[in-house]
């Protein structure tokens, strides 16, 4: 199910902003 997070799921998050900046960070919750 998408938008649910349960503890120990592995996260993956990419931010593009103006093609310039880019960042990337893994969190475990």
């Amino acid at each position: 199910e998408r938008g649910q997070i349960k503890p120990g799921d592995l996260l993956l998050t990419e931010a593009i902003g103006g093609g310039l900046a880019w960042g990337s960070v893994i969190l475990r919750w």
